[in-house]
């Protein structure tokens, strides 16, 4: 209870103090308004332990399936790696300071070669170029990827590298052992958090001859384990579409719903009600419906006592353009591309917008490039 009291120009308040507004407004406390924004105290690996392998395995099936995220891993291939891949550029000087031109063109000549197929990787089946674009798009869209280095392989080198998929980093073998050291996905570190060594499976768990989960312990300094951290102790990373995954797959859905509505405002025809003793005597599904294919001008077959009532679809939506152009903003946003670009649309743009869009994006493949 809070009392006033008023003496001329004088006001004395006695009784409980008004509560202190808070400094932020993203700190206000829980209310009908924002109850469902959660407040995880978790770390970056707590946080991608139970969710890590679904992320993993839907941006994958994104890949095979969704065209805009086949467009932004063709993006960062094009432009990020280009059509000969970063490459070795020999620099040598000799005493007096100039280019060791003969130095230069050994070395050079000597990588040329190890690029080749029957070189760069054990199985013989990847180029140089080849290994760059399968490592950045399993990086962007996997999360990673395992690069192990093979010495003394039967080749003049005597050097190759093998590509091993994320999936055989046994990420479920985590525990703490007696000399101190942590093994947290699969990946064993000392107390500092550096990487002793990694463990990996024989075989990839999703492989149709699959064996037991055999695996070996792999020295840190065979293997190279590629992937982009967001936070301090991250073990393993994520993919890089993962904050736009759900709108990609919401605006997949949508556009499927609207080419159907589409062909089936498209598909107008009429209606037969047939009167036969032994009811409906045409095609039916696996749980014994009628069953008919929607075809221009087709005739629908009616079982008996049946009445057809027309559905007129209003499709294609007249706003059906500007929502997935709205959409693709966001989700191009979120992936740190242009619209134009992601989404192939070159309409109503000019040149110094392009431009504008364009340098932004450009620093974003440099900085992956540098990465």
């Amino acid at each position: 209870m809070k009392f006033n009291l008023q003496l001329g120009k004088f006001r004395f308040g006695f009784g409980e103090q008004p509560q202190a507004v808070r400094s932020f407004g993203g700190a206000s406390v829980i209310s009908r308004l924002n109850e469902d924004w959660l407040l995880p105290q978790t770390s970056a690996d707590s946080e991608l332990a139970p969710a890590l392998k679904n992320l993993r395995f839907r941006a994958r099936e994104l890949e095979r399936t969704n065209e805009y995220v086949q467009r932004y891993l063709d993006l960062i291939d094009n432009n990020v790696l280009g059509h000969c891949g970063v490459n070795l550029q020999m620099k040598i000087t000799d005493p007096s300071g100039k280019m060791d031109v003969t130095a230069n063109k050994i070395i050079s000549d000597a990588w040329d070669k190890w690029k080749e197929r029957k070189n760069c990787t054990p199985s013989g089946r990847q180029c140089w170029r080849e290994v760059e674009g399968m490592v950045l798009r399993r990086a962007a869209c996997d999360g990673g990827i395992l690069i192990r280095l093979v010495k003394n392989w039967e080749n003049e080198f005597k050097f190759a590298i093998q590509l091993i998929e994320i999936d055989q980093l046994d990420t479920d073998y985590s525990m703490r052992l007696q000399n101190g050291n942590e093994i947290r996905f699969g990946i064993e570190v000392d107390q500092w958090r550096r990487v002793v060594a990694y463990y990996i499976l024989k075989n990839h768990p999703g492989d149709y001859q699959a064996n037991a989960r055999q695996r070996d312990r792999i020295p840190a300094n065979e293997i190279l384990h590629v992937y982009l951290a967001t936070r301090p102790g991250q073990t393993v990373g994520h993919p890089w579409m993962a904050s736009v995954m759900q709108a990609l797959e919401h605006l997949g859905k949508y556009r499927e719903a609207e080419l159907v509505a589409a062909r089936m405002e498209a598909c107008k025809g009429y209606a037969i009600e047939q009167v036969t003793p032994d009811g409906w005597q045409g095609d039916t599904d696996s749980n014994g419906s009628p069953s008919q294919e929607m075809s221009p001008g087709m005739a629908l077959n009616l079982a008996p006592g049946q009445k057809y009532v027309p559905i007129q679809p209003t499709h294609p939506n007249t706003a059906h353009g500007e929502f997935v152009k709205a959409s693709l903003r966001g989700i191009a946003g979120g992936l740190s591309v242009n619209y134009n670009s992601l989404a192939n649309d070159l309409e109503s743009v000019n040149y110094s917008s392009m431009r504008a869009g364009k340098l932004e994006e450009v620093e974003e493949y440099k900085s992956i490039q540098s990465w």
